[in-house]
């Protein structure tokens, strides 16, 4: 089903023709008072995090060497994505490898092993650097790119944490990760093709979807907790219109291919780990 946004742009206009200027200026002020204050928060909440992302101030490139999709962290209410980005950073005493985990945004998060990002990086410890997406987006021509501001996304983990080289992964948490084995030990794997998706609740930091499935020929409805990196490959938005009221519609990657496990009852269920070790899955597909 389509959704549908406002474009405030235009309520704006009226706003600086009908407010007059102080107050204009003194709710901008307060506006800016506010979101300072939440930033000295965030710094407060995550004093490490806040100190080496300021400490990397070396502009420079990382390529992608591998990837982990891993669940989203509560942040505010809310689940926040993140992803393990493994990086080979350019330096200028020679290449050095890091991992870190951060936001990906969303429209960004079809990147594959191989993709050459903007960084910043320490510029004496190479361990700690980060993707600076904002110069990432503006060199892609996406313009900008939304990310927000906190400092729990970032962590670096050690090396026993990082994607394996070359490789595109998914990883779970405990509990669906041992259900998935118990699948995969009674049920049949499969080859499903997608033919429609619809979003819906969050479950342990990832998003449910009802996906429609081609299982050689029959059709399956499931509801999966899906990964962030495969919502980027299976569905898109598609603005349609435009003025006060634009409609947004999803746009489902029909023919997409993905790894199912059968039941002996005519059940299915996503195997993605399988479907993110498929090959054009793992060029970015």
């Amino acid at each position: 089903m389509a959704q549908f946004r406002i474009d405030l742009t235009g309520l704006s206009e009226i706003g600086r023709k009908v407010v007059p200027k102080p107050l204009r200026k003194a709710a901008g002020a307060i506006n800016d008072a506010h979101d300072a204050f939440e930033r000295s928060l965030d710094r407060t909440a995550s004093p490490i995090a806040s100190r080496r992302v300021a400490g990397c101030t070396l502009a420079t490139r990382a390529h992608v060497t591998g990837i982990a999709d891993i669940t989203g962290i509560e942040y505010e209410y809310e689940v926040l994505p993140v992803t393990l980005l493994r990086l080979r950073v350019e330096r200028p005493g020679g290449d050095a490898e890091t991992c870190v985990r951060q936001y990906v945004p969303r429209g960004l998060l079809r990147l594959a092993v191989g993709s050459s990002l903007r960084a910043l990086a320490h510029p004496e410890d190479p361990r700690l650097a980060y993707v600076d997406w904002h110069e990432t987006a503006r060199r892609l021509g996406y313009g900008s790119a939304a990310v927000p501001d906190t400092m729990d996304q970032f962590a670096w983990p050690g090396p026993d944490e990082w994607p394996a080289p070359g490789r595109l992964e998914v990883r779970d948490k405990a509990r669906y990760t041992r259900r998935l084995e118990e699948r995969r030990e009674a049920w049949a794997p499969a080859t499903a093709r997608l033919t429609g998706a619809s979003g819906g609740d969050w479950d342990n930091g990832r998003q449910r979807f009802d996906l429609v499935l081609d299982v050689g020929g029959r059709r399956a409805e499931v509801r999966e907790r899906v990964p962030d990196l495969a919502v980027a490959r299976l569905l898109a938005h598609r603005e349609v219109g435009a003025g006060l009221v634009a409609r947004v519609e999803t746009v489902v990657n029909a023919g997409a291919t993905l790894a199912v496990l059968a039941g002996p009852g005519g059940e299915v269920a996503v195997d993605w780990p399988a479907t993110f070790a498929q090959e054009e899955w793992q060029a970015g597909a």
